[in-house]
């Protein structure tokens, strides 16, 4: 079987397997699910929200905004999000994210060539890290019927 992008479509997975991702109790299960999100049969990268529901879109790009701030600064992160992509995460953010969230997105997107601005937002980050990733996982678990329906 293939995706539309010509790709093989991943196979079913067990549902010990997929409950173990749908609750995950370390970083590395959301880093997993992340992974098989991005690799769901109707996952398209060209779209703005991965053409995924706003619940999995927002999981995905909050886990991706934070990795990457965390491992090369903010601005390496904002430097390359497109106008649509980042709008929709506003959206999402606006919707579903935790208080303050869209804020600090909208910093980004509207300065992230400011060096100053940056290094202040990549604090704020490391700041709520561990918050963010408690988020994450409460995120999924409040998500799962959404979720699960695209790696199951």
């Amino acid at each position: 079987m293939t995706n539309h992008q010509g790709g093989l479509r991943m196979g079913r997975f067990s549902d010990g397997y997929i409950v173990r991702l749908l609750a995950p109790a370390d970083f590395q299960a959301l880093l997993d699910l992340q992974g098989l999100l991005l690799s769901a049969p109707r996952c398209d990268p060209s779209h703005p929200t991965y053409a995924l529901p706003l619940e999995a879109f927002t999981f995905l790009e909050v886990l991706s905004w934070f990795s990457q701030s965390i491992r090369s600064g903010s601005w390496t992160y904002f430097e390359v999000i497109g106008g649509p992509r980042s709008a929709a995460m506003l959206e999402a953010l606006a919707r579903f994210g935790p208080p303050g969230y869209v804020d600090k997105y909208r910093l980004g997107v509207e300065h992230w060539p400011d060096l100053t601005k940056m290094r202040g937002l990549d604090l704020w980050i490391a700041s709520v890290e561990d918050d963010s990733n408690v988020w994450l996982r409460g995120f999924v678990k409040r998500h799962e019927p959404e979720i699960r329906s695209l790696i199951a």
